[in-house]
This record gives C-alpha cells, structure tokens and sequence, in this order.
C-alpha cells in the first residue's frame, strides 16, 4: 500500500485569519478558507483528495487547530475518520 491509502494520517492546521478559518494541508502545500471550524476537517480531506486524484473517502486528516489568546497560543489536534 501506497501513503495515500487509507489510514494514513495526513496533517493539516487551522487557524482564523481576518474572520476565516484557513486550513493548510501542510504535505502538499495547499490551503482554503471555510467560515466555520467544523468545516476544516471535510475541507483539508477534499485538498488531499483533488491534489492525490483519490476518492475523498479514503483521506485521513489530522487537524491542527490553533487559537490565540492576548498571552499565548492554544493547540488542539483533532483526528478526523475516512467516512463511508
């Protein structure tokens, strides 16, 4: 098997910018912005399936999410599932 199959756990972050959530799929480079947090898993999936040519179903997405605060930076890794 291939590193695009699924179960592999590509890595994206997310964080807001001016009113956006961007999503960047950090192994290929690629990022999109979505209005809501629930939306960067589903999106970070879809840059990998268009840029991989593979079915959106068989991405596997770790998510990133980073908050500032006035005093620091949050993290947060959120592991989203193939759906079938």
């Amino acid at each position: 098997m291939d590193g695009a199959s699924v179960g592999y756990p590509y890595e994206a972050t997310a964080y807001v910018d001016k009113g956006w959530w961007l999503v960047h799929a950090v192994d290929i480079g690629r990022q999109t912005r979505v209005s809501t947090l629930a939306e960067a898993e589903y999106a970070a999936r879809d840059l990998y399936a268009r840029h991989l040519r593979k079915p959106i179903a068989d991405i596997s997405v770790t998510v990133h999410v980073y908050r500032t605060t006035p005093t620091a930076v949050i993290r947060t890794r959120w592991t989203g599932l193939p759906r079938r």
